[in-house]
């Protein structure tokens, strides 16, 4: 199953006014963290416009397609030119374009292009998905999946939804997270800087979003420390209060190299110990498990 989006507000009205006049002018933004279903959206925009014979547009160099409507995902990514580009296309006033992007990174370039789809169209945001949407999106896969848990461990994020459901089997959650549930997190930890890695790997001890700590483990001050934070929440991985999403937090205290897990937390719990707090926390997932408990890949926190 591909992962599920959700329905109703923004998003609904999108596809209603595409469903109802596929033929009219368009220009709207998608803006959510990564995971959150910005393709599947852009791709049932594309179904809807396919089915009704409008031609669309997803690369470059844009063919020269009358009619046609440019779908642009992952306009995050793109360099200042072609934002500007985009940004000359959107300002036709037969402009058809839905450009896709997370929250940050926000070049000049990105937020100028924005400003222009934004005037006629609301932003369209995508929100975890609630409880209802998740057993929905559960009911019709294939066997029972236990829906309280995955909505437990994936935070709602549609993308963590759609692995869960994947790789959960019968109706009893399983004693451990099954290895297939994470290991897509693999490619994506990799993407990220050595100092958004850290941060996760703070978060994920138990440093939570101590600007100070956190700021003092990297060496930087609390403004980059804020980039940083806001980094890790376009990921998905962070939720919007900075908690890490559970399967999140165990894909990287089980893909996180062994080395720099610990040589984290060493220095957390230094510089913890230099400032009187407490270090327990800290180092007690470096002790063996007691027998009978689960690991970092288990269920229980």
């Amino acid at each position: 199953m591909s992962a599920p989006v959700p329905g109703s507000g923004t998003t609904g009205d999108l596809l209603h006014a595409v469903c109802t006049d596929p033929a009219a002018p368009i220009r709207a933004a998608i803006c959510a963290p990564g995971g959150y279903g910005k393709s599947t959206l852009l791709g049932e925009l594309a179904q809807a416009y396919g089915e009704r014979g409008v031609p669309v547009v997803t690369g470059w160099p844009a063919p020269d397609l009358p009619g046609a409507v440019f779908l642009v995902d992952d306009a995050h990514r793109l360099d200042e030119s072609r934002l500007h580009e985009l940004r000359a296309l959107a300002e036709r006033p037969d402009a058809r374009i839905v450009a896709a992007y997370r929250p940050w990174p926000r070049p000049a370039a990105l937020a100028e292009l924005t400003e222009v789809l934004r005037r006629g169209r609301p932003l369209v945001t995508l929100p975890a998905l609630t409880a209802a949407e998740i057993d929905q999106y559960l009911a019709h896969g294939s066997g029972a999946v236990p829906a309280t848990v995955v909505a437990a461990l994936s935070g709602g994020v549609p993308r963590y939804v759609s692995r869960l459901a994947a790789t959960f089997s019968g109706p009893e959650p399983p004693i451990r997270i099954p290895a297939a549930a994470l290991a897509p997190f693999a490619p994506e930890l990799d993407e990220l800087s050595g100092d958004l890695r850290t941060l996760l790997l703070a978060v994920e001890a138990g440093a939570g979003l101590s600007f100070d700590l956190i700021a003092a483990l990297l060496e930087q001050d609390a403004e980059t420390v804020a980039e940083l934070v806001a980094a890790g929440q376009a990921t998905g991985m962070l939720a919007a209060d900075g908690t890490m999403v559970p399967l999140a937090r165990l894909a990287v205290a089980a893909l996180g190299p062994i080395a720099q897990r610990i040589g984290v937390r060493q220095r957390l719990a230094a510089l913890q110990l230099a400032r009187g707090g407490p270090v327990l926390p800290l180092v007690r997932q470096l002790l063996p498990d007691p027998p009978g408990q689960s690991g970092p890949a288990g269920l229980a926190p």
